[in-house]
């Protein structure tokens, strides 16, 4: 399986929408769909749970916008708490973010430390984090906003799910930002990146969930990356079994 890095999977998204000719608001639902059927398998009773999403302005957020969609069809309790101004989001994530309205899922704005510290209370009620807030993109310190909920999240003692990867984590080194999400579980999109495997990022990843969004074989091949994550299949394709006599040298 390819380990991939943040550019290798931005080619790959881009040929698949530009060459392929697959819009990205289908990979986006791809990624929202495949995220929640995940969830539905981790959590039994999720018809029963709490569920805020805490979303970016950016793609990232526009797959946790979609994650709540379908949560809410579910019977969940979904808000989304949004560090931004909604005029901020654009393109796909902007779409999806529109179909929370039809749906009664309340979208409230966190732009500031004054605003975070006025719902923190009612964030305390939910049963599971979502975070969306910052995708495989990410290259600068996280500051602001972004920095005090990432804080007050990894303080919380609730189960979080991440979202491709965890906020604030490097997808290439492993490196945190200055600050990064503690996830229980992660659930990334095509490949696997470095920085899910790579310490100390595989601690903040936690479990990984990998899913199909779309992306054609023959498109990742073309990227070619220069790096595999083995998996017991391919080492039982590879390796041929030796005889229980023989000598393992």
């Amino acid at each position: 399986m390819y380990l991939v890095t943040a550019n290798e999977m931005r080619k790959m998204d881009q040929q698949t929408i530009e060459s392929f000719g697959l819009p990205g608001r289908i990979l986006m639902e791809n990624a929202g769909l495949g995220t929640t059927r995940i969830l539905k398998n981790q959590f039994n009773d999720l018809a029963q749970k709490k569920i805020a999403i805490l979303a970016g302005p950016g793609n990232n957020g526009g797959d946790g916008f979609v994650i709540g969609r379908y949560l809410a069809q579910l019977g969940s309790r979904v808000t989304v708490y949004l560090l931004s101004n909604t005029s901020a989001v654009k393109g796909d994530a902007k779409e999806n973010l529109n179909l929370l309205t039809p749906l009664n899922i309340p979208v409230i704005e966190v732009t500031d430390k004054d605003l975070f510290d006025k719902y923190k209370t009612a964030l305390r009620h939910h049963d599971i984090y979502i975070d969306a807030i910052f995708g495989t993109g990410l290259k600068s310190e996280i500051q602001g906003i972004f920095k005090n909920v990432i804080e007050w999240i990894n303080e919380s003692a609730k189960r979080v799910v991440a979202v491709d990867i965890p906020s604030g984590l490097d997808a290439d080194t492993g490196q945190p930002h200055g600050i990064c999400v503690n996830a229980q579980l992660t659930v990334t999109f095509a490949y696997p990146k470095i920085g899910h495997i790579l310490f100390p990022g595989a601690s903040y990843t936690g479990r990984l969930e990998i899913i199909d969004i779309g992306i054609p074989p023959h498109i990742a091949d073309g990227v070619a990356p220069a790096q595999y994550l083995l998996t017991p299949d391919m080492v039982k394709k590879h390796i041929h079994p030796r005889p229980p006599d023989a000598h393992k040298g």
